[in-house]
Parts: C-alpha cells; sequence; structure tokens
C-alpha cells in the first residue's frame, strides 16, 4: 500500500475525533503516504501536523462541477486505499483498489464516534485503536507554543488550560460558573488556570476573568490554533466545553474534564482513565441546553480534582445515552428471590440519591415484597403474582393498566424475564432498560448480560444499568437494606418464647441441591457450637424445606428449635439480628444476615461461571465464606457439588470462631 486518502469531516472536534483512524492507518502502513481531504473551517487542526503528508481542502458548499473536477483530480492519483468517513460518492470516483463501504449497518446514535469511526477500518483488519497518539502540531510549534508559556511565567505540565468558548452557544457553561471554577483550582490546587479562546470569543473571556476576581492567566495577544495546540500540548490538564479543543486535548493524551449539555455525550464524550465528562442526570423536555445550567461549580470541581490528584468522589457521569426529567418517575423490577432482591438494595439508594425528588416504585413478587417495606429510598411497592392473579395473560394485562395509571418516566429490569419486559412495554413506559436476554427488543434500551461471567459481584453488575442514564458510582457500595420492625420483634417473642441468647442460626437448605451442605454436617458444627460456646440452635428453612431442617435436627445433642415454615420475614431478620452468627448455605438468609450486620459463615460448592463466591459471597464485614479448590468435576444439579463435600465441620467451626 503506497498511497492512502482519508476523507474527514469539517468542524474542529469532528476531524479531531478522526484522529485514531490516522494513528490506526498510520501503524498499519508506516511506509505508506497518507493524505487527508478535509473542509475548509477544519484545516487548521490537522495542517501541522508531522503524520500526514499532505492535506487537501475540500469545500462542500462549491458547485458539483468543482467536486467532480476534484475528484478526477485524486483519480489521476492512483490510491491504494480510501477511506471516507463523511458518506461522499468520492470512494467510486477515485477508484482506488481499496474502500470503505458506502452504507454502512448497525452504526447506532449509542456508540461514540471514535468507535464509529474505527469501525470504517475494520475490513483491512484494523480492530483497535493504536498505541500511538496522533501528533497535531509540529515540533517547532510545540517549541513556539512553550516560548509564549514562558512569556507568562507558565511552566509545562504545571497549568490548567481553561476554555470557556464553544461554536454553539447552547453547549456553552456559564462564563461566571468557568470563571468561580478557575479561581477554586487556582486557590485550592495550587495552580495557575490559563484562559484559551478564539479571537471571537474575547467578550467570553472577560467575563471569565471578572467573575475571577482577575487571578487567571490571559494571553498578550491573539495567536494562532496551531499555537493553541501547541500550548494543550504543554498543559497539565484541560477543562471546557464540549468543543473543538476538547476533542485535541483528548486525542493528544491530556487530561480533561467537559460539561455536556443539549449534544449526545455518548458520540463525542469520554470516559477513560484521564477524561471526565459531566453532565446533568435529568433535564426538562423543552431545555435546548440540556440541562447544562444545572451542573454545579462542586461538580466540575471534584472531577478536576479527582483527575489531578487521584481521589474519587462518590460517583462521576459515564456517557448515559439518556437523561430523565427533573423529578422523574422510575420503576425498578426485580421479581426474583429474597437474596436477588436484598443485593439491588444499593442501587435503590443510589438512585434516590442522585435523583432525591424522584417517585421510586419496586416491582418484586410477594415472597418478597416485605424485605422493602420500610425502605426509606422506596416510595411504593409494586406486588406482582404471576403465579396467582397474574399468572394469566389477562392478569399480565391488567396490571400493566395499574401500573400506566402511575405515569413512569423509565423502567430499570435488573433481572431479565419476558414477563417483566411485557409489563413495561404494555405499561407504554417510555424509556425501558435492561439486558439483551428474553424479549429484550421489548426495550428501548439495552446493554449485553454479563452476570453470567461472574467476573464481579452481583450488586456491582446490578449498577452497569444505571450507566445507561449516565451515572457511574465510584465509592463504597452502600450497604444492603432489610427493614426491622418492631412488631416483628415483638411477634417472634411471642411466637418464640424459648429465645435466650447466646443462640446460632442454622440455614441448611439452598434452592439446589447442588448447593446443599450434608444436614449431618449443619448438625455437627451446631452441637460444637453449643459445647463451646453455650448456643442455642434455631434451623430455619421455608415450609417445603422442613425435611432438610429435621434431617440437622435428628437426635441432635444441644437444645435446638425447628423454625422451618414458622416465620415471617420480617420475624426471620429478627431472628438473625440477634443471633450469635448463622451458618447457612449460598442462599437469602445470607444477605439477610449482611443487611442486619450478623457474622455470617457461608458455605459454596459450585465454581461454574456466574455460581461462584465473586458474584454471590456476603457482603457483611463480619462475614466469611468457604470455598474449595477441587480439581475436575461434574456439573450435576441434583447431588451436592463434590466441592461443597471437601468442606469438613471442622473447618466450618473454625472460621465460625474467628467471628465471634
Amino acid at each position: 500500500m503506497r498511497k492512502i486518502l482519508v476523507i474527514t469531516l469539517s468542524n474542529l472536534g469532528d476531524v479531531a475525533a478522526t484522529a485514531p483512524v490516522l494513528s490506526a492507518l498510520k501503524e498499519k502502513f508506516p511506509e505508506a503516504r497518507l493524505e487527508v481531504l478535509v473542509g475548509p473551517k477544519a484545516e487548521s487542526v490537522i495542517s501541522d501536523s508531522p503524520d500526514l503528508d499532505r492535506v487537501i481542502i475540500y469545500d462542500k458548499r462549491t458547485s458539483w462541477l468543482e467536486k467532480i473536477k476534484l475528484g478526477l483530480a485524486l483519480r489521476k492519483e492512483k490510491f491504494d486505499i480510501v477511506i471516507d468517513l463523511r458518506n461522499t460518492a468520492y470512494p467510486f470516483i477515485v477508484g482506488a483498489k481499496h474502500r470503505s463501504k458506502l452504507i454502512r449497518w448497525g452504526e447506532g446514535r449509542d456508540v461514540s464516534m471514535r468507535k464509529r469511526h474505527l469501525g470504517r477500518l475494520h475490513f483491512l483488519g484494523i480492530k483497535d485503536f493504536s498505541k500511538e497518539k496522533f501528533r497535531f502540531v509540529s515540533e517547532s510549534t510545540k517549541a513556539k507554543s512553550l516560548g509564549l508559556l514562558n512569556e507568562l511565567s507558565l511552566e509545562s505540565k504545571k497549568f490548567i488550560a481553561l476554555a470557556p468558548g464553544a461554536r454553539d452557544s447552547k453547549k456553552q457553561w456559564s462564563p461566571e460558573n468557568f470563571g468561580r471554577l478557575g479561581k477554586r483550582i487556582k486557590e485550592e490546587l495550587n495552580l495557575p488556570v490559563l484562559l484559551l479562546g478564539a479571537p471571537d470569543e474575547s467578550e467570553i473571556l472577560k467575563k471569565v476573568q471578572a467573575a475571577s476576581g482577575n487571578v487567571l492567566t490571559s494571553l498578550k495577544r491573539p495567536i494562532s490554533f496551531h499555537e493553541v495546540m501547541g500550548i494543550l500540548s504543554h498543559s497539565k490538564l484541560f477543562c471546557g466545553n464540549d468543543s473543538g479543543l476538547l476533542q485535541v486535548a483528548h486525542e493528544m493524551g491530556i487530561p480533561n474534564v467537559s460539561v455536556f449539555g443539549p449534544t449526545i455525550s455518548v458520540n463525542s464524550g469520554h470516559f477513560d482513565s484521564y477524561s471526565r465528562s459531566v453532565l446533568s442526570f435529568t433535564r426538562e423536555p423543552k431545555d435546548e441546553r440540556g440541562g447544562l445550567d444545572q451542573i454545579s461549580i462542586d461538580r466540575m470541581y471534584e472531577a478536576c480534582a479527582g483527575l489531578l490528584t487521584g481521589k474519587k468522589g462518590k460517583y462521576e457521569n459515564s456517557l448515559g445515552v439518556i437523561h430523565l426529567p427533573p423529578k422523574p418517575r422510575i420503576l425498578i423490577s426485580r421479581i426474583d428471590r429474597i437474596g436477588d432482591v436484598l443485593l439491588t438494595t444499593p442501587s435503590l439508594r443510589i438512585l434516590k440519591e442522585i435523583y432525591p425528588d424522584s417517585f421510586l416504585g419496586v416491582l418484586v413478587s410477594p415472597e418478597t415484597a416485605s424485605t422493602l417495606e420500610g425502605n426509606p429510598y422506596i416510595d411504593k411497592v409494586y406486588i406482582y403474582d404471576k403465579k396467582g392473579k397474574e399468572k394469566s395473560p389477562l392478569g399480565t394485562f391488567r396490571f400493566a393498566g395499574e401500573l400506566a395509571r402511575d405515569s413512569f418516566d423509565a423502567a430499570l429490569h435488573f433481572h431479565a424475564t419476558n414477563r417483566v419486559f411485557w409489563l413495561s412495554f404494555l405499561a407504554k413506559i417510555p424509556i425501558r432498560i435492561g439486558h439483551k436476554r428474553k424479549l429484550w427488543r421489548l426495550l428501548t434500551h439495552s446493554i449485553e448480560e454479563r452476570k453470567r461471567e461472574g467476573k464481579k459481584h452481583e450488586s456491582e453488575y446490578n449498577l452497569e444499568l444505571l450507566e445507561v442514564l449516565g451515572i457511574r458510582w465510584l465509592a463504597k457500595l452502600p450497604p444492603l437494606f432489610f427493614p426491622l420492625k418492631e412488631s416483628d420483634k415483638l411477634s417472634l417473642i411471642e411466637k418464640c418464647p424459648e429465645i435466650k441468647k447466646p443462640y446460632a442460626v442454622i440455614s441448611p437448605s439452598a434452592s439446589c441441591i447442588s448447593k446443599r451442605w450434608p444436614p449431618e454436617r449443619f448438625r455437627s458444627v451446631g452441637e460444637k457450637l453449643h459445647e463451646k460456646y453455650g448456643s442455642t440452635l434455631f434451623v430455619i428453612g421455608t415450609k417445603n424445606e422442613k425435611p432438610i431442617c429435621d434431617e440437622v435436627l435428628r437426635d441432635i445433642k444441644a437444645p435446638a428449635f425447628d423454625m422451618a415454615g414458622k416465620l415471617s420475614l420480617g420475624e426471620l431478620g429478627w431472628l438473625i439480628k440477634e443471633a450469635q452468627i448463622l451458618i447457612s448455605n449460598d442462599s437469602g438468609p445470607v444477605h439477610i444476615a449482611s443487611a442486619v450486620g450478623t457474622p455470617v459463615v457461608s458455605l459454596f460448592g459450585r465454581s461454574d461461571k456466574g455460581l461462584s463466591p465473586i458474584r454471590w459471597r456476603p457482603l457483611g464485614e463480619k462475614s466469611v465464606y468457604i470455598h474449595k479448590d477441587y480439581s475436575e468435576e461434574t456439573l450435576a444439579y441434583n447431588e451436592p457439588c463434590k466441592r461443597l463435600l471437601e468442606i469438613r465441620p471442622e473447618e466450618v467451626l473454625e472460621e465460625a470462631e474467628k467471628l465471634l
């Protein structure tokens, strides 16, 4: 490949975002001549680059005759490859041996511009971004810009570049905010702040400087765009609007913080190790500025300080695809088991913190509804009985009508089922978010389902859905929540007057036989706890799990009580809350213990992806799990897992004693 032509875009930022394509081509074909066809407005972005052999000006406003003449002139140059990033007929006119496709499918608006551009190179075997950064300016321009900095008494990599301008006024955060932000950075981070802007942005720069109390550094004379880029290359951090300079800074590898309003941040924003895109979580439907005026100086400062110091706040914006209205009505669905619902409660709290004026409804099954009653972050619990009155299609349709009357703005499905997808669709909820499973085409926004990979905890996987709303949680996960009502405590005492401390709780069942440690081993651990600590034993389970509980209690040499099927969830919560310790298989009571602060030893057998302790371990501070190494094993679900059978009662007792 001797000659390559890239047909790029017209705006500064758009052309800057094509830099990864140019770098990738340079890396793939180092000996080839690389030429770029670019609009006149954006010529200055790349015309000084030492990585290009030629920059050709293309004005889309010229006549068709002039465009054809240019195409025929390029045809004579016999290019080997033509990459078109703007959907023109030039690849056919130029007649290169290899050319990008005119029509490309699957380039949705929820894919970043950089990734879409890279997709144009797949036919050449280029699938990843180049490790080398594109060089926007020559070494001589960098040296000249360094001289300008010396005139301002600024040192390379020891100042912040602040650019408050943007081509569209709707995309401009207020100059007063930029001024106060710049002053705060200078005073609290002890770094000089240099104002950058085009000559026609002089009035904006004056307002920024005035709002800062004239403490920011300003250029002494207008400079070329090449020199501005040269100055950027020496900066420690760039802060500005969604603009061409932002894209240049990002492609240079300069740490950058940007503020987003009306534009789609997932297209042109950045969230990587050196970038932060800050956007409003809410917006009025008719707000042309996209909630830009709601973004606080505190959030922008936190993003800047975080990049400079490495400290993280509670959350930062990811590249959210959508925004909710200022007082959103959000429906959360989670109609599976107790543990699953409890592991969703941290996400409920996060949503309520970020949308404090929201109405948050949660859709659950009858078996788990009481786990959410009294949760301060929930406004209403909706009970969907798929085995009872909502079992039939008519029942589901009627329930959807009830949801429709509550006028939800968005639904987040933390567990993918056909029923909940149908419910939100039939209820005409305009934003429906979930995983690409089951009838996922009923959703408006979907993400890949990676839970089965089992690479992180279920509670962390839940956070991935929030990223569609632009929320990336960085702080420690909020604790699980389980309601403890005094009425449940009193009814527990009434049912079990024999409860006396100290006592331990044993939970010998689980949703699958493969997850059940043998009952006689639970019995052995219980007897040892009584022998060493005087513990009374309470064996818990559902009514259907009574035979397993009976096996634990058979001939047990300790005071023990059968609680199978006798307690409500609220009463069970208090029983676990007041216990010395819970010994349990991988099941719901483990997560209740984590929520109420009771020590727990959880026993895990299966290690297949998505079922291991990586995803389902207890999260309490006083919790441990035991998971044995074991060589090749058959994955059978109708008998205890071999890894589980490797766990000896002595090991469980040893771990329990560490917590007691």
